[in-house]
């Protein structure tokens, strides 16, 4: 893993997830992605390919995978949330005990929650109680493409300038 890079964790390894660690780590960051699934995480670290997802897509050796969701969050500065939207609010809850106003939340998934019809920042900003400084990362991107390393391109929107 990268030395001189960021120390990050992916939250959710869909396709969406997979992809921007993917791109993450080959850019010499230390990425450490979160697996619901005990399997995904082992195909990984031990063939470097998401089977379920991107499964002809070559993950670098340097991607970690754990299925220790508040182990990740302990050891990472920098937070991409991309769990499915239906799961994030689940998800904000089980991290909560180790956020803290250094962590910085960047919000991939899109969509908005089915019986609030919260935004995904909106579910992170309440669940969280505004601890992390949050951005959220949106546009016309498909995760197959991101981890071609085809052209594409997105919007990184987030009040705190510090966090962008």
């Amino acid at each position: 893993m990268g030395s001189d890079g960021l120390k990050i964790g992916v939250i959710g390894a869909g396709a969406w997830g997979t992809a921007l660690a993917r791109l993450l780590a080959s850019s010499g960051n230390s990425v450490q992605l979160w697996c619901h699934e005990p399997e995904t995480a082992k195909n990984i670290l031990q063939k470097h390919v998401n089977t379920s997802f991107l499964p002809d897509i070559l993950l670098p050796e340097s991607l970690g995978a754990s299925t220790d969701l508040l182990e990740i969050v302990r050891n990472s500065r920098i937070l991409a949330a991309a769990p499915p939207s239906h799961l994030t609010r689940e998800i904000a809850k089980k991290i909560r005990p180790e956020i803290t106003a250094e962590h910085i939340l960047l919000i991939l998934s899109k969509g908005i929650e089915q019986h609030s019809l919260a935004l995904m920042s909106e579910i992170f900003a309440e669940e969280l109680d505004n601890l992390p400084k949050l951005a959220v990362l949106s546009g016309p991107t498909f995760a197959r493409e991101v981890a071609l390393d085809l052209p594409s391109a997105a919007v990184l929107a987030c009040a705190d300038e510090t966090a962008g």
